[in-house]
Order: C-alpha cells, then structure tokens, then sequence
C-alpha cells in the first residue's frame, strides 16, 4: 500500500474513533440533562401541588439552608392563615417533596417593612426607575407567646437571601 494511502486510511480511522467518542460523549451529556429535567418538573410539580392545597396566594424564593453540606432553596409562601417557609428535598434524595419548616400565623405579624444596608425605612418607589438596583431587606416582625421576633430577607442584586434573627421562624 502506498504511504500516500496508508496515511489516508490512518486519517479515516482517527476521525472515525473521534466522532464516536464525541458521539457517546454527547449521548452521555444529554442523558443527564433529560433527568436533571425530569428531577426538577418533578420538584416543580410537588411545590405547586404543595401551594394549591395549602391556598397560597403568591411565593418567593427566600434563599438557602444548609443540610448535610448541600445548598436547598427556601421558599416563603402566603397562605390564608399566615407565612410558611418552605425547603425542597436535597439533591439526590428518593422522594421529591415540599418540606414545611416553620409558620408564622398572620395574628402574630406586627410589621413589615422594606429597610436599606442601614437600617432605615425605604420608601416606595412612586414609578418604575431605570436607576441601579438598591440593596434593601425586607424584615418581618411577629410576636409569638410576648416575644417579639424578626427575619431579614436580603434582595441583593436582584437575588434573594435569607438572615434569621435569634428566634427565628420557629423561634
């Protein structure tokens, strides 16, 4: 066989285990993005089922907890008879589900507020404005059995966070 030939077929045969390679590769990857998918509509489903028999009237993410050295999303959710911080199951568990850690009964709110970095109270904007984005925190303020409480969620460029007082939501 020529050199010219060899070489040619040598070629082919690379490029061939190459697009194969890419190929399983590629195959593997969109594997684990369909369960991701999969995992996450099946998150999505428990929490709205979750929301609909509880009679949310709206929810927002509120930031994270820590379980087990695993970042889970927190969500607070206005139901008829109060406030309920809600977390999703961790990463990799067997049963997707909507874990209620704390309520706060509406008859215990005493306050909430909208505060800057400093503490003072920022008012409502009259308008949308185009100017940068604030850093500001809601805090909610309850009373339960004569103690007052408080919780701090943090709206920091636009991504939410959560800092709990001494005494938190099921303080």
């Amino acid at each position: 066989m020529p050199l010219f030939e060899a070489a040619m077929l040598a070629q082919f045969v690379i490029h061939a285990r190459g697009r194969q390679a890419v190929g399983s590769s590629l195959a593997n990857e969109m594997a684990e993005l369909r369960e991701d998918q999969l995992a996450g509509d099946t998150k999505k489903r428990a929490r709205t089922k979750w929301l609909h028999a509880n009679g949310a009237e709206a929810s927002f993410p509120c930031g994270v907890v820590h379980v087990e050295d695993e970042a889970v999303p927190v969500l607070v959710a206005i139901v008829p008879d109060g406030i309920a911080f809600l977390a999703e199951t961790p990463q990799g568990a067997s049963v997707y589900d909507v874990l209620e850690m704390g309520r706060i009964p509406r008859s215990d709110l005493t306050e909430v507020d909208v505060v800057d970095v400093a503490g003072r109270h920022m008012p409502e904007p009259l308008r949308e404005s185009f100017e940068p984005d604030v850093d500001v925190w809601i805090v909610l303020r309850w009373t339960r059995d004569g103690q007052e409480h408080e919780d701090r969620f943090a709206l920091v460029d636009g991504v939410a966070g959560h800092a709990a007082a001494p005494g938190g939501a099921d303080g």
